[in-house]
């Protein structure tokens, strides 16, 4: 149950219910109708995906949305249209062997439409190029070169204005300010606050630590047995205060007001102690819904945290901080090119960005050995500057060097100077600010949903470059085969058209990746495929917009789809 966050005052009385899909991510919102209000209710926001607006973007300068205007303006100049015509002006820029632009290419390419690229200072070329890679791999691929350079247009600024990420089920809680963004649009709805949730969901949470963070009571107990033990409260005092007739136990809304009295007293912010949390450790201290909380139980489990992690704290710091000075040591011997190189290296899957796994596997390969993977996370976090679960290279570089300006032979460069190991040491503090600022438990959920989406999205990534190489040259005469079969034109196909399709555009598309990519697109035998879009979809290989619409590939463990038909 949610309400807006500032309401006016015809909104004042407005409720909403939010539902969260965990079986694909989607969102959908209802409004309760009210009588005589004047409110009918019903669907307020359509089931869909939608983002969590992170942090507004930075502004873009004259020049350089001159030099995007420019761009924009020469490429369309020497276009007809279509899908085809963006895949020449693509070409244009010059493609390595991987069909992707290098900043070299990006370069020769400006030249070949046209544009004198000495009228624009080579900082700002690069500036350009960097807002264009979102991969950070340095490179520019055709997706990414369609999605903004020749889309890039004024459009409304509510829609450009923040950066986004997929929401995810921990964002959902009690007492959690939630605003949706649409994908398409960038256009934001009012922000909503989640008041309460039914117990049926809350069970489920409680259920799912790893996915419910605010839901770990064992991980809430932790922290906030460390931030007693640092503020010397005598907890059995505390509960007996209020137990004046030495029951043994107190109410649940007592244990309530203890709890946000605690909040209060220490700083702990609603971050650091939010009303889930609270209602939490209610719930699972409340065991019997009975009305009573033992305090001795909920004491002795404070106890035993506090002993725990102070042993804990001790045995981990100084490893930490071997393995952070020799793994910093070590990359910072590597110049500017070879730092790529190494990135590029490290990047087995050529995601562009380093997951939890292969940051695991870069440890291993600098003979750096931690006890834990508390520790391995902690390190983790010093290179995810923005906290999202993976490690781009810019991120990674930032992390490493600081940057300046020097002047060489007349002209200004750009230096990267190695940061000093007290300086990124000292970055986030002590070891144990971690607990405060952003909670262990919590980000090591996350990182287990950023490594899994990235796999999927290499999967994903995987089969669209593979069907693609098959039928680049075919796709006119597979949309014709398609048609063929669509007598009724209703624009579908069914399992056993849609594999005879494939079989006459290209005889010799191999059985083993025809099998997988009909096991992905039809988990029912009986249902249909709607033809145009997958092309799209295929061709312009939109890994994300192939997720939201066909969900994720079956692995090769899972039961997918029945045996390809024989036709």
């Amino acid at each position: 149950r949610a309400k807006f966050v500032n309401p006016g005052p015809e909104d004042l009385e407005r409720d909403f219910l939010i539902t969260y899909y965990m079986d694909d991510d989607t969102v959908a919102v209802y409004e309760p109708p009210r009588r005589n209000s004047g409110i009918l209710g019903g669907k307020f926001l359509e089931r869909g995906k939608y983002k969590k607006p992170i942090m507004e973007k930075a502004r873009t300068s004259n020049d350089l949305q001159l030099l995007k205007d420019t761009i924009l303006e020469k490429i369309q100049s020497r276009m007809v249209g279509g899908p085809y015509t963006l895949l020449r002006a693509f070409r244009r820029f010059g493609t390595d062997d991987a069909g992707n632009i290098t900043f070299d290419n990006f370069k020769i390419g400006l030249r070949s439409i046209g544009i004198n690229e000495s009228a624009f200072p080579d900082e700002l070329l690069r500036q350009l190029f960097r807002l264009y890679d979102n991969s950070g791999d340095m490179k520019i691929d055709y997706q990414e070169f369609v999605d903004h350079v020749m889309q890039d247009r004024p459009i409304a600024a509510n829609e450009t204005r923040f950066s986004s990420r997929w929401l995810r089920g921990s964002d959902f809680y009690v007492g959690a300010v939630i605003q949706f963004m649409f994908p398409q649009t960038g256009a934001r709805t009012q922000e909503f606050r989640i008041l309460s949730a039914d117990r049926e969901t809350l069970d489920m949470m409680s259920d799912n630590p790893a996915e419910f963070p605010k839901s770990n009571v064992e991980a809430i107990a932790a922290m906030l047995a460390e931030t007693l033990g640092e503020n010397h409260v005598n907890v059995f005092e505390a509960f007996r205060n209020i137990d004046t007739e030495g029951k043994g136990w107190i109410h649940p809304e007592q244990f309530g007001h203890l709890l946000k009295a605690w909040a209060l007293d220490f700083g702990l912010i609603a971050e650091e102690l939010s009303d889930h949390e609270m209602q939490t450790l209610v719930r699972h201290y409340d065991r019997d819904s009975d009305g009573r909380i033992f305090y001795n139980e909920f004491a002795d489990a404070l106890k035993q945290k506090t002993a725990f992690n102070t042993a804990q704290r001790d045995e981990d710091q100084a490893p930490i901080e071997e393995a952070m000075t020799a793994l910093f040591e070590k990359l910072q011997t590597l110049r500017d090119v070879d730092l790529l190189s190494k990135f590029i290296e490290l990047d087995d899957d050529r995601s562009g960005r380093l997951s939890w796994e292969e940051f695991q596997l870069m440890l291993r390969r600098y003979d750096i050995y931690l006890n834990n993977d508390r520790n391995k996370t902690f390190l983790m976090l010093k290179f995810d500057k923005n906290r999202d679960g993976l490690i781009d290279y810019k991120e990674f570089c930032d992390t490493l060097f600081s940057t300046e300006f020097v002047k060489e032979d007349g002209q200004i460069k750009k230096k990267l100077v190695p940061r000093d190991i007290r300086e990124i040491l000292g970055d986030t503090g002590a070891q144990d600010s971690l607990e405060s600022d952003v909670k262990m438990y919590e980000y090591q959920s996350l990182l287990q949903v950023a490594q899994n989406n990235q796999t999927e999205q290499v999967r994903a990534r995987a089969m669209m470059t593979d069907f693609v190489g098959k039928f680049v040259g075919r796709r006119k005469l597979l949309l014709k085969v398609f048609a063929s079969f669509d007598i009724e034109g209703t624009g579908r196909v069914g399992m056993r058209e849609f594999v005879e399709a494939l079989t006459r555009a290209n005889p010799d598309y191999a059985r083993t990746h025809k099998f997988k990519l009909v096991a992905y697109l039809f988990p029912d035998p009986e249902g249909e495929l709607v033809y145009q879009p997958f092309l799209d979809i295929f061709f312009s290989q939109d890994v994300e917009a192939a997720l939201s619409t066909y969900g994720n590939i079956p692995r090769d463990d899972q039961p997918s789809a029945p045996v390809e038909p024989e036709v």
